[in-house]
């Protein structure tokens, strides 16, 4: 079930580092998950993709996304409204969200005004971000990356209402993930099984 599979999972993730700090553990559990994810093909779930056009719907705004923090880059693995695939972690709202432990969400009114996002590709590119609202996806208790949404216009309004949405969202999203990080780990304990019957056999 998903305790035995998540048990599974933090055992081979404690196997594959030495790193014991939240800090180091966080980003070693994010690489797990995205290597999974990318073996699975997850950005052509539709699920997920559903879940980025919702979360735009919400806020009125032209682009939505679940982003994944892989090291210094992030992947956009379900996107709505622009093709970007991957832009640099650093000095980027979606990348924030993710590694600040005190936040839950955030708001971005216009991020070419502020200082810590403006000089980013997404805001200083053809994207031209202007507002920005995320919430951090959590896998088996740890933030590996955020849905958010977007808009190259500055101040769309974020009340309470809408913030919950998206943490509704942000919820859903994170449970496809753990359904399939089950399913992989299932099918590879299935896999050494079937090898070590048929050692057995020979």
């Amino acid at each position: 079930g998903p305790a035995l599979a998540q048990r599974r999972w933090v055992a081979e993730i404690s196997e594959s580092s030495t790193e014991t700090s939240p800090d180091n553990l966080a980003k070693t559990l994010r690489r797990a998950t995205i290597a999974a994810l990318r073996e699975g093909e997850v950005g052509t779930d539709p699920d997920l993709q559903r879940l980025t056009s919702l979360g735009a719907r919400a806020f009125g705004a032209p682009m939505g996304a679940v982003a994944l923090l892989d090291d210094d880059a992030l992947w956009f693995c379900a996107r709505h409204g622009f093709e970007t695939q991957t832009v640099p972690a650093e000095g980027s709202p979606w990348a924030s969200v993710v590694s600040l432990s005190d936040i839950e969400s955030l708001i971005v009114e216009d991020a070419a005004a502020d200082a810590r996002f403006a000089s980013h590709v997404l805001v200083a590119g053809p994207t031209a971000l202007r507002f920005y609202a995320g919430v951090p996806v959590t896998v088996h208790g740890q933030k590996i990356g955020a849905i958010g949404v977007m808009s190259p216009f500055a101040g769309i309004e974020a009340d309470a209402g809408r913030m919950a949405a998206l943490a509704d969202l942000a919820r859903l999203a994170g449970s496809i993930f753990e359904l399939k990080d089950e399913a992989r780990v299932k099918a590879r304990v299935s896999a050494d099984l079937i090898r070590e019957e048929w050692g057995h056999a020979l």
